[in-house]
């Protein structure tokens, strides 16, 4: 009898031990569930660092080509085609000792004459029209006379959208501003009054 008593566990021994069991299987739970939940904050912060890296070089490369155009801009180039233009003959270029594109549209324009033919029209200064010369019969000569604006003088009407937008697009094509300037104030009580 002996052997089965010391065999026995006394009942509170065994109420402790189970005790401490099931907390211990509640911990793994526990711990179990964090894993699987840092685990897919592991992949999160994975995908995020991807993106991340993804954002980084779409924003270097805009910032460069804006860098680029903006170069391009001061060097008097605004007509999108030509800046196509200059972008393709400049890629075309050897790779090695190839200057950036400001710099090489900066020597064209330096030496108009040597640039490629479809960037001359962009550089070459135009002609300047050659004063007519005065023939006895013609009379004086007559001067010069701006173009009669077609938009209203201030308080003469309204401009639409359209207008502001072809006087806008030939003063940044011809580089004459003053039809522009001159109907500021009729462009303003437009915007005041909403442009249709």
């Amino acid at each position: 009898m002996t052997d089965e008593n010391e065999a026995m566990v006394p009942s509170a021994r065994l109420r402790e031990e189970s005790g401490l069991k099931r907390a211990a299987q509640a911990r793994v739970a526990e711990l179990e569930a964090e894993v699987a939940s840092l685990g897919k904050r592991a992949d999160a912060a994975a995908t995020l660092a991807s993106e991340l890296e993804t954002l980084r070089a779409t924003h270097t490369s805009a910032v460069a080509a804006w860098e680029q155009e903006r170069a391009v801009y001061q060097l008097g180039v605004t007509d999108p085609e030509a800046i196509e233009v200059a972008r393709h003959l400049h890629a075309r270029l050897p790779e090695a000792g190839r200057p950036p594109l400001a710099e090489w549209l900066r020597s064209v324009r330096e030496t108009p004459a040597s640039a490629p033919r479809a960037l001359q029209p962009y550089f070459t200064p135009a002609p300047s029209p050659s004063a007519p010369t005065p023939s006895a019969s013609s009379g004086p000569p007559a001067t010069a006379q701006r173009p009669a604006a077609t938009a209203p003088a201030a308080g003469q009407g309204r401009l639409d959208a359209a207008q502001i937008r072809e006087m806008t697009q030939e003063a940044v094509r011809t580089g004459d501003y003053t039809r522009l300037r001159d109907a500021l104030p009729a462009i303003r009580a437009s915007v005041r009054n909403g442009v249709s």
